[in-house]
């Protein structure tokens, strides 16, 4: 265990196995995210169901990490702005898309 090789196959090992942790503890806070936009969306009587939301966040995680690494750079600091910031994005795209546009099918 204390040879370099060991050492640094153990470090991609780990590198590895947090990535994939973060990757799947992201899109459990976007299915989070996607079933409370959902609920909200069919409340508001709009015209989106549960597939294209996700789909849409899939993409919306974009800007809410960028944010979440680029605040604390300037000293601010915000819990859940990832959340947060996904949220709004999300529901502002489900309340001001125009609803005679056709919605794409998943």
């Amino acid at each position: 265990l204390s040879s370099p090789s060991s050492v640094f196959a153990i470090s991609i090992a780990f590198a590895f196995a947090l990535f994939i942790g973060l990757m799947f503890a992201r899109l459990f806070s976007l299915l989070f995210v996607s079933l409370m936009v959902f609920a909200v969306a069919t409340i508001g009587k709009q015209k989106w169901n549960f597939g294209q939301l996700f789909v849409m966040g899939l993409y919306a995680t974009t800007l809410p990490t960028i944010l979440e690494i680029l605040l604390p750079l300037f000293g601010i600091i915000l819990p859940r702005v990832f959340l947060v910031a996904l949220l709004a994005f999300m529901l502002a795209v489900v309340f001001t898309k125009d609803s005679n546009q056709p919605v794409a099918k998943v």
